[in-house]
């Protein structure tokens, strides 16, 4: 099974920016986002092919170091008001050319 990554889910979706796929997962979920961003960020982790964050209320999504932000659509943000959340990346995580 073919994992998602941000090129994938931008190119299934015709758009060019994760900000624009997760407010279109946000529409089809009935989540509206906030277009601020919060000071609470989450944490990506590296998952095998990809980046993913993960929400406190225990919803993930993949996120992409080139446009750091996050926006959980299990819960929509609810714990930051709807808002955008930064996304941090560790710098102690070696990613392959051939992984991403």
């Amino acid at each position: 099974m073919m994992r998602a990554t941000p090129e994938t889910l931008k190119s299934r979706m015709r758009v060019t920016t994760m900000r624009e796929v997760f407010r279109r997962l946000a529409k089809y979920s009935g989540q509206r986002i906030v277009d601020e961003m919060a000071e609470e960020g989450v944490k990506a982790m590296w998952d095998e092919v990809r980046w993913v964050a993960r929400c406190e209320c225990g919803g993930a999504e993949v996120v992409d170091p080139a446009e750091p932000v996050f926006f959980c659509c299990s819960c929509g943000n609810a714990g930051v008001g709807g808002r955008w959340r930064p996304v941090v990346f560790p710098e102690d995580v070696e990613v392959s050319d051939a992984d991403k």
